[in-house]
């Protein structure tokens, strides 16, 4: 089976008073229902410099797909997720390796590269239709979001909209990035469209 290095979201355990990574079962399952073994990446609290080196060392001694930067957290809730993920992306960039960014995923992809987000409402444990302006296609998709990007990185497509004009997916217009703000592994059947996409993206055949 193929490997993917996911990102992690960060709880606070008010019992012990402790900070988790965390990573959602869900999207476990959706890679392996894939043929994909997930490995969590930790979120370290160490400067981007390093953690840099960190990633570089786990590709030095395993064979990595590349990267899916997971949902969960707010950008700026907890800076030493927003320094790991940012040095993912940056190691990404340097060796043109695949990521996606599901959710926050997306929103940091945007962030990194100079992007803004906007507060909005009605996002949040719902479904909608969603369309593409390069082909007109039309998809339903679930969404747990209270953000949505404002201003979109200009080396990006905006590939979908929902109906409010909110985009919710783009895609490097040079390296293999994408970001789709719904949950590709929150579904009870997998989108047949999703799995293509997936896997059109990290080059699986």
């Amino acid at each position: 089976m193929k490997k993917i290095i996911v990102s992690q979201s960060i709880i606070y355990d008010k019992k012990t008073k402790t900070f988790k990574d965390t990573l959602d079962y869900r999207l476990i399952k959706f890679l392996y229902k894939n043929n994909i073994i997930a490995y969590p990446f930790p979120n370290y609290d160490l400067n981007e410099k390093l953690i840099y080196k960190i990633i570089d060392n786990y590709f030095r001694k395993d064979n990595f797909l590349g990267f899916i930067l997971s949902g969960g957290n707010d950008i700026g809730e907890f800076k030493k997720r927003d320094k790991t993920e940012n040095s993912i992306i940056k190691f990404c960039k340097k060796k043109k390796l695949p990521i996606l960014g599901i959710c926050r995923g997306m929103q940091m992809l945007s962030h990194h590269y100079g992007g803004t987000l906007r507060k909005i409402k009605n996002h949040v444990r719902t479904r909608h239709e969603i369309f593409s302006l390069i082909n007109k296609k039309k998809i339903i998709v679930n969404s747990y979001h209270n953000w949505v990007i404002k201003k979109c990185p200009k080396v990006f497509n905006k590939c979908f909209f929902t109906k409010d004009g909110s985009l919710e997916s783009i895609k490097h217009k040079t390296l293999p990035i994408e970001g789709w703000m719904w949950h590709p592994e929150r579904e009870a059947k997998y989108s047949k469209y999703d799995i293509q996409n997936f896997k059109k993206l990290f080059k699986i055949s």
